[in-house]
């Protein structure tokens, strides 16, 4: 509730409206009135604290129901009011959430006040008040008199603020609660540093046949070789019949071999022509026509990366070479690869082709 900055109490008393020779009660019937400092009623609870000054009585309530600014309490349940004497008592001083407010006790209640003349006096023995009057004394003698409400006091100057209360002792630790769901996973964190070079694996068991590849062309025809040396003039004879055709001459000495061709290159790094020929691999078709080979040579490669391409095998096996290219088929042995990943992680094929 919010804590109210002004504060205006309406008083009304009320006894048991049959005094007779009853014992009287000793408990007053308080109504009152909150509002906050713009004048609207207070609703919720509230701490309220009676005492009557120059007297020890005072009552505490640490929660008070407030609705529409109206409340009610019984004073004298905590604390008796049978030993006050009000024939005395001029105010009840009241403080609410902190605002002190005097109210002037000017009708007093009468039944207090009776209970100080003796019960066998002839004045209250002839008394017998009906429902709804009160005992009253008019200065001079006991009378019943209609019970009337009291009439809405002025209200108070502003009190000055109490000290503060001492801090109360630490409580008992609470049982345990029960464990809360699980939270949201975390932002996957920043990709580690690339690892050694792991130890090689075990060869893998080889991949299935490829397709053949296309035909080479027709190579170049070869030169044509030397003329061997004539031979022998024989003794010219006679013209003899024609001869039959003589045999083949031995073939020449095998020439020394011509100087070696060393070419090189690799895939682009990062946009190589992969393709997909299962969940698992992919291959490539290697381009070396920039080296001009007539021949097949021999073709040398290995497979490069930025990671996990030391979980592959096949980067060193050549397939359907030919003068102008080769194919690579690359295995993971991990999980599905596909050309798109391949790229990511910038797997490509590096070469060398060496021509006799």
């Amino acid at each position: 509730m919010k804590q109210p900055t002004k504060a205006l109490l309406v008083l009304l008393l009320g006894i048991i409206p049959y005094l007779g020779y009853a014992e009287v009660p000793g408990t007053i019937s308080f109504q009152g009135y909150l509002e906050d400092d713009s004048g609207n009623p207070i609703n919720g609870t509230t701490e309220i604290n009676f005492s009557i000054p120059d007297t020890v009585w005072n009552e505490y309530y640490s929660a008070v129901r407030v609705n529409n600014g109206v409340f009610n309490v019984v004073l004298g349940k905590k604390n008796s009011l049978a030993e006050i004497d009000f024939t005395r008592i001029l105010q009840l001083h009241i403080e609410a959430n902190g605002i002190s407010q005097p109210i002037p006790i000017s009708s007093v209640p009468y039944a207090f006040h009776a209970n100080t003349v003796e019960h066998d006096s002839d004045t209250l023995k002839s008394l017998a008040c009906t429902s709804g009057q009160v005992a009253e004394w008019n200065g001079s003698h006991w009378g019943c008199a209609d019970k009337a409400s009291g009439q809405k006091g002025t209200p108070g100057g502003k009190g000055d603020k109490g000290d503060k209360g001492d801090q109360g002792d630490k409580g008992d630790q609470g049982d345990k609660g029960d464990q809360g769901e699980q939270g949201p996973s975390g932002e996957s964190g920043t990709p580690g540093g690339k690892g050694d070079k792991g130890d090689k694996g075990d060869q893998g068991k080889q991949g299935p046949s490829g397709d053949s590849g296309t035909p080479g062309g027709k190579g170049d025809k070869g030169d044509k070789g030397d003329k061997g040396p004539p031979g022998d003039s024989g003794t010219p004879g006679g013209k003899g019949d024609k001869g039959d055709k003589g045999d083949q001459g031995d073939k020449g000495d095998k020439g020394e071999p011509g100087p070696l061709r060393v070419c090189n290159g690799s895939t682009p790094i990062g946009s190589t022509a992969w393709v997909q020929y299962s969940a698992t691999g992919i291959y490539v078709d290697v381009n070396t026509s920039q080296c001009g080979f007539t021949s097949t040579p021999t073709y040398i490669s290995s497979i490069g990366g930025d990671m996990w391409h030391w979980y592959t095998t096949g980067g060193s096996s050549i397939y359907t070479p030919s003068a102008n290219s080769f194919r690579i088929y690359i295995y993971y042995l991990e999980e599905t690869i596909t050309p798109e990943k391949a790229n990511e992680v910038k797997w490509h094929i590096n070469w060398v082709a060496v021509e006799n």
